[in-house]
């Protein structure tokens, strides 16, 4: 079992999802990193806020990913299949304390 991607098209469907869930809300912002797309169709009621670059303590995520990259270190796959099934590994073994003790910042 591996994760899917996560892509422009698959992104606007997510929009298009939340913006229904929450169509009574008057706004929803949404906080992201800079990964941008000009094919983004975000709905009327969604702002995006960009996170600065290069600022892993506003991006909690950049600790899980340097997390993964250590438990990936030194190995190599045969097949992309391999690896995305190990990275899917990984990220089903974290406990919630752990997940927490590597996105928390002081």
């Amino acid at each position: 079992m591996y994760i899917s991607y996560l892509d422009t098209v698959c992104f606007n469907k997510y929009l298009k999802q939340l913006s229904k869930r929450f169509e009574n809300e008057k706004i929803i912002v949404l906080i992201m990193d800079n990964a941008k797309s000009k094919k983004l169709k975000v709905p009327k009621n969604i702002k995006i806020e960009y996170i600065p670059p290069y600022l892993p303590e506003l991006n909690h995520q950049e600790r899980r990913f340097k997390d993964i990259k250590k438990c990936l270190k030194n190995r190599i796959f045969d097949l992309l299949e391999e690896l995305k099934n190990k990275v899917s590994e990984i990220l089903f073994s974290y406990t919630n304390e752990q997940i927490k003790s590597l996105v928390s910042y002081s």
